[in-house]
């Protein structure tokens, strides 16, 4: 049962990937680059919504695509706290991001992951 929950935690990470791609080539068509923030909110957009993965998606937002605090909690509230299992208050999620800015993962580590 639990590698069923990782083969499908891959398989979203995977198109939370593709669907980077997919916006990264209509904005190079349309003569503009995507930014962190659009790479961010793609990325957000398909991450599993379970237990626990609030931390995950602030995390992800704030350090790994390197946006800071307060746009990192914008933008978890926008696209990923809807969907999530039960109602995130907007004071919690700032919290997680000003503990986010703390964190000892590296700034920016899915910014050059992804364009791996």
């Amino acid at each position: 049962m639990e590698m069923r929950g990782a083969k499908e935690r891959a398989k979203r990470e995977t198109e939370a990937r593709d669907r980077i791609a997919a916006a990264e080539r209509e904005r190079r068509r349309e003569g503009r680059q995507a930014t962190p923030h659009d790479r961010a909110s793609a990325y957000l957009s398909g991450m599993d919504v379970g237990a626990g993965q609030a931390w995950q998606a602030v995390l992800r937002a704030v350090r790994g695509f390197a946006l800071g605090a307060e746009e990192g909690a914008a933008l978890v509230m926008r696209d990923f706290a809807p969907r999530y299992h039960r109602k995130l208050r907007p004071g919690e999620v700032r919290d997680m991001a000003r503990r986010a800015m703390r964190a000892t993962v590296p700034w920016g580590w899915l910014l050059t992951a992804e364009r791996r």
